[in-house]
């Protein structure tokens, strides 16, 4: 997929990398701050990577991961909550002052790609099929 036709991809489906961290560009001597910080701060990273949630040493982690081959890429995607569907979903409102965030693991970018589109698409699907159940049971 060409970098315009990704560009494109990412706009229809309304969602954007926060955070990309190359694993394998990571390791030399210690892992990177942002790959450190999101395995500690995010316990979803450290299923993602197949690390204990007590991890520690970062001699540990560079161990582990490439122990478990997980030295791809990690990525933090955004998507926006959309909200007030009127005429049976097919208008609504949303933006950015409003939105979630997933982590993502893939061997290659273009996964990781096809992981978060398609991830917005179906936030955005759950979003509008709660929002539409909540009023019609009102």
């Amino acid at each position: 997929m060409s970098k315009a036709s990704i560009v494109t991809c990412f706009h229809d489906a309304e969602v954007r990398c926060e955070k990309l961290i190359p694993i394998y560009m990571c390791l030399a001597d210690k892992p990177s701050q942002d790959l450190l910080d999101a395995i500690f701060e995010e316990a979803s990273v450290c299923e993602l990577l197949g690390l204990p949630l007590d991890v520690e040493s970062e001699h540990e982690i560079i161990e582990l991961l490439q122990q478990n081959n997980k030295i791809g890429f990690l990525a933090e995607f955004a998507t926006p909550k959309p909200i007030h569907f009127k005429n049976n979903g097919n208008s609504w409102t949303s933006g950015w002052g409003y939105y979630q965030k997933k982590w993502f693991y893939a061997d290659d970018v273009e996964d990781l790609e096809d992981a978060a589109t398609e991830w917005a698409y179906e936030h955005f699907e759950q979003c509008k099929l709660k929002e539409l159940s909540e009023v019609q049971s009102d």
